[in-house]
């Protein structure tokens, strides 16, 4: 069952690719470079796939990135066929791609210890996501070394516009005006979430290198799973975080409201379900962005309601048919603040909290820690001069928000966080 609501809105061409997989492609990305990159592999695990001794076999194995000298992850741990020997200790990376190797050796002395090495096995790593290094010798058995990695991307991005000088006060010939206003700072707000998976973040694209970036990761096997636009200068830049993942993702980008509208109907006639989704102006309209994956299930999607009429859409599908929100977003087509959210059927509820400011929202999301909520989406806009947020949260472990923060910042609150096995899974950009 499906509903919708479209006001305000009118029409492009629309943009429609299907993000394939290409499972094992050897493809190098060639996308720019970004202006500075940072990253952290973590070595979960080593799978012995053939322990060639009776009983248990004495491993040692080590890992090193970028070239760099190999570090020892363990030494003498004993493991027969199809065991696992527990690593996580992770190795940071500057750049992307970024050569990942490891070498595995087999303790096959009688009397003391002689390690005889196995083999040495590199893979490139393009980005963030999961990998695994198969490491064999037709005499000496064979090992899996599995790792999450997790990459952040800052493109180069333009200054802001300069603040404009201020009059002088009126009445006062000759007076010296006042200093122009302190220009806006490009902040961030992220939510990290504790999650298994490592994941590839890059802010800060024009269209063009990031729909390459899209494509070349998914020839990789790494989806695109939310994504985020900011204006600079008039024009959007583009956020994405991308993950390991064998199900394919439809996007729908840059179409004005009655196509994007269209597509949907057409897109969820099937299995596909809307679950990410960006509004945003350029070039004077207003442009809708929207991912899709294989879900099924009851859905509905409305646009263009202000606050009230959101907040009453939301009880109304929770309590009619169990439509919880699952995505919010705001946009102003001219001076009113208007809404758009994409709804799908789940068990277990979803809180949505509207129109916080900042610390209604910090009180709120302490409250909700002490009960085990988890945030899933989080929101940042403008009304007047007042900045607020909207959230859903919904039961889980709780992670950990990152709100105005700049750009240099982020970067170390992102690896902290990496460092702590949490994962970002919702991020904005934004000016103030």
């Amino acid at each position: 069952m499906r509903a919708h609501a479209m006001k305000g809105l009118r029409l492009p061409a629309p943009v429609c690719w299907m993000l394939c997989l290409l499972a094992g492609a050897a493809l190098l990305l060639a996308s720019p470079s970004p202006a500075s990159a940072v990253g952290r592999a973590t070595f979960n695990d080593m799978v012995v796939q053939k322990c060639p001794q009776k009983g248990a076999c004495p491993w040692k194995l080590s890992c090193g990135v970028e070239g760099k000298p190999e570090a020892e992850m363990f030494a003498g741990a004993k493991a027969k066929t199809k065991y696992t020997v527990n690593i996580n200790k992770g190795l940071d990376i500057q750049t992307f791609p970024a050569d990942v190797r490891c070498t595995a050796w087999l303790d096959t002395g009688w009397i003391g210890t002689t390690w005889e090495k196995l083999n040495t096995t590199t893979i490139n790593v393009p980005a963030g996501g999961e990998y695994t290094l198969d490491i064999n010798s037709s005499a000496q058995g064979s090992v899996t070394v599995r790792l999450s990695v997790d990459s952040l991307e800052i493109s180069a991005l333009p200054p802001p516009p300069a603040a404009p000088a201020a009059k002088a006060p009126k009445g006062k010939k000759g007076a010296a005006p006042a200093p122009p206003a302190a220009p806006q700072v490009t902040q961030v707000l992220a939510v990290f979430s504790p999650e298994p998976e490592g994941r590839a973040v890059v802010i800060g694209m024009e269209w063009n290198d990031f729909k390459k970036r899209v494509d070349d990761l998914a020839a990789r096997g790494l989806q695109l799973t939310e994504l985020s636009t900011f204006d600079q200068g008039g024009k959007p830049y583009w956020n994405g975080i991308f993950r390991s993942s064998q199900q394919p993702v439809l996007m729908l980008a840059n179409q004005d409201g009655d196509t994007f509208l269209k597509n949907w109907k057409t897109a969820t006639g099937s299995r596909k379900r809307l679950v990410n989704l960006a509004v945003y102006p350029s070039g004077g309209k207003i442009l809708f962005t929207g991912l899709f994956r294989d879900l099924e299930g009851k859905h509905s999607f409305w646009v263009g309601q202000n606050r009230k009429e959101l907040a009453a859409k939301v009880k109304e599908l929770k309590d009619s048919q169990g439509l919880q929100l699952i995505d919010v977003t705001t946009y102003k087509p001219s001076s009113t603040l208007l809404y758009a959210g994409a709804f799908r059927y789940e068990e277990s509820p979803n809180d949505y909290w509207q129109a916080l400011d900042r610390a209604a929202f910090d009180k709120k999301w302490q409250e909700a820690r002490g009960k085990q909520m988890q945030l899933i989406d989080l929101e940042t806009y403008k009304d007047g001069n007042q900045r607020l947020f909207d959230a859903i949260v919904h039961g889980g472990t709780p992670g950990e928000p990152v709100i105005g923060v700049d750009l240099n910042a982020f970067v170390a609150r992102w690896h902290d966080m990496v460092a702590k096995g949490l994962r970002p899974i919702d991020l904005k950009v934004y000016r103030d």
